[in-house]
């Protein structure tokens, strides 16, 4: 996404780890701000690995089953 010139712009990124938009990879937004332009970025992890360390801990599984489904 292109910024404007000489308008002021907010980001709400959210935080890796809990989806909600049902895709399980990580996002985040990179800003060049030489370039006045912002990219919305996807990366894959290891979800299984994720959700059984989520287990191992004795977190609640409704925390684990959320990672695969991204919700």
């Amino acid at each position: 996404m292109q910024l404007l010139p000489g308008r002021r712009w907010l980001a709400v990124l959210g935080s890796v780890g809990q989806p909600r938009d049902g895709n399980p990879a990580a996002s985040y937004l990179m800003l060049d701000s030489d370039k006045r332009e912002v990219t919305y970025c996807r990366a894959p992890y290891d979800v299984e690995q994720a959700t059984a360390r989520i287990r191992d801990k004795g977190l609640p599984t409704s925390l684990a089953e959320r990672l695969f489904v991204g919700r």
